[in-house]
């Protein structure tokens, strides 16, 4: 562990590392998030990530990092028996190397710095081995169980990653475009959960080392009140950290689940669009609350379509929570506003329009697709099945315009009849 970090600041930057590392498909970026992280963590001058081949016969180590330089790429042949990252690949099972200052510069471990001190861990997800990752010291006992658990998270974080960019890799070269649009869909999916899970996996298995410990100190009568004291806390704040991220989790696979349900058919009733609106803005209530925008409603009271409220209201849900999460950042004020008519060729058209800070170009044109970035992270799935649910059930279209600097406006347009069920 690096000197001056605490437990919680480690836990808040796992988090924050994890998203970083698997926000990409891509191995170089892979790579460079682990290279911009891990020296803040843990004691490692030297460090490498191999990938195994297909034919399980070779570590491919592309990049290899040496007292902070990057030395030529190197292979590794998996059946060799000097190499502990070769042995960790054929055991499946982490290694720690501690040698003497006058056996330091023996080859066995790669690299030119002298290593007293070396982790190999082997990277897999489920049954299915990818590769290894060794982290290097100069200093005699740099790891010990607490710089493991810090090094298991961060082989967890790479593991993840790299299969999604092997899974990509692989679908998107053999299916349509149909096909890969799922990938990212699923590849979305598997970073935004691998944050919350792996953050709780690392809390939890941080709380099972303290309960351990204070085990321990009971069984043997060396408990004192103070450990007592520290021991509730640690666990108060443990089932805090854990049951923030798996509801976290939850949410997200209630919007994967939602994606499912975008292909239903349309189920419809005759409805006024007034009463849906202000619905709809009462089951966002929680998220309306301490808004710094003013929300404006401009729908006649007597507007009335045929078609699906249930589907209407997700769409325009989505809408609306995404102008509360990006149009007013740093609590600017603003005003969001919701539009509706009858256009002059018979369609409902909804339009919600804000004045915040608008979407860069960039970002625009990929709007609609699951997980499109922004400066602040990922928009997630709402806009995209929003997009879903507007064209596949209510039979009609979604667009996005907007001036950076000056807002935003969503338009949809549907038709005013669906077929009855």
């Amino acid at each position: 562990m690096r000197a001056g970090l605490g437990s919680d600041e480690i836990l808040d930057r796992l988090s924050l590392i994890g998203q970083d590392i698997t926000a990409s498909l891509d191995f170089e970026d892979i790579f460079a998030a682990v290279e911009r992280h891990v020296g803040a963590l843990l004691d490692a001058a030297t460090f490498y990530i191999g990938i195994l081949d297909e034919g399980r016969e070779w570590i491919d180590v592309p990049i290899f990092i040496d007292g902070g330089r990057r030395s030529q790429s190197r292979r590794l042949r998996v059946d060799d028996a000097e190499r502990p990252a070769s042995r960790a690949v054929r055991e499946n099972r982490e290694i720690l190397r501690e040698k003497s200052l006058d056996d330091a510069l023996r080859a066995d471990i790669p690299g030119t710095a002298p290593t007293l001190s070396a982790l190999f861990r082997p990277l897999s997800v489920r049954d299915r081995m990818i590769g290894v990752m060794s982290v290097q010291s100069a200093r005699a006992g740099a790891y010990g169980q607490r710089e493991r658990l810090i090094f298991r998270a961060l082989c967890s974080y790479v593991a993840v990653a790299l299969a999604n960019g092997a899974s990509f890799r692989r679908l998107a070269a053999a299916e349509a475009e149909r096909m890969t649009s799922l990938t990212r869909l699923v590849a979305g999916i598997a970073h935004e959960v691998n944050t919350p899970v792996g953050m709780a996996l690392t809390v939890a298995t941080t709380f099972d080392r303290a309960a351990r410990e204070f085990q321990e100190k009971l069984e043997t009568g060396a408990l004192r009140r103070s450990d007592l004291e520290a021991f509730a806390g640690v666990s108060v704040e443990a089932a805090r950290q854990v049951s923030a991220n798996l509801v976290r989790t939850t949410d997200l696979m209630d919007e994967f689940r939602q994606v499912g349900l975008d292909q239903r058919s349309a189920r419809a009733r005759t409805f006024g669009i007034a009463d849906l609106v202000r619905s709809v803005l009462t089951s966002l209530g929680l998220e309306l609350q301490g808004q710094p925008c003013t929300i404006e409603i401009a729908v006649p009271s007597d507007l009335e379509v045929t078609s699906d409220p249930e589907a209407l209201g997700r769409v325009l849900g989505h809408l609306i929570a995404n102008v509360l999460a990006f149009a007013f950042p740093k609590g600017e004020r603003g005003t969001l506003r919701i539009e509706a008519e009858m256009s002059a060729r018979n369609e409902l058209r909804v339009a919600i329009i804000d004045n915040g800070v608008g979407i860069p170009d960039p970002e625009l044109a990929v709007i609609f697709e699951p997980f499109s970035p922004t400066s602040r992270g990922s928009r997630g799935l709402g806009l995209h099945i929003a997009y879903s649910l507007a064209i596949s059930v209510l039979r009609g279209a979604l667009t996005c315009q907007t001036v950076v600097g000056h807002g935003t406006t969503f338009c949809l347009t549907i038709p005013t009849r669906l077929p009855t069920v």
